[in-house]
């Protein structure tokens, strides 16, 4: 099959315009800490956030008690902008995995394009801020 060099760049500018450019997710891990799996309550913790506006400056944080006995999870969202937003449930759970599975202390992070800056804190002892479970 024989392709002209007009052909070869209508294909190469359609593999162009079709390929959405990404979000980055920057995060940072904690240093110190209580170690362990708490990716079980990000899609909870998302699914609720993700029905709530928050005014600029605003944060939810909630607590889970586990995955094992002495153990919670506190997972958190901000907004960092002055006007009032919801949370993409989406972003959220991609936000929260990438921190969990690059950091086992747990860390925060937000999108490039985003205005929520999402965290996941696993800590030793039984929740005393609100209780997801």
């Amino acid at each position: 099959m024989v392709f002209t060099t007009r052909a070869l760049l209508s294909l190469a500018s359609l593999a162009i315009v079709v390929t959405p450019a990404l979000a980055q997710f920057n995060f940072k891990c904690f240093a110190t800490g209580a170690a362990f799996d708490c990716s079980g309550f990000i899609p909870d913790f998302c699914s609720l956030i993700g029905t709530t506006s928050f005014n600029g400056g605003d944060t939810a944080v909630r607590c889970f008690n586990g995955p094992a006995a002495g153990q919670q999870c506190q997972l958190s969202t901000l907004n960092n902008v002055s006007t009032v937003g919801t949370p993409s449930v989406t972003n959220c759970e991609i936000g929260l995995t990438e921190i969990t599975d690059a950091c086992p202390m747990g860390g925060f992070g937000q999108f490039t394009t985003g205005t929520f800056e999402f965290a996941i804190d696993p800590n030793t002892g039984a929740c005393t801020i609100p209780s997801g479970n």
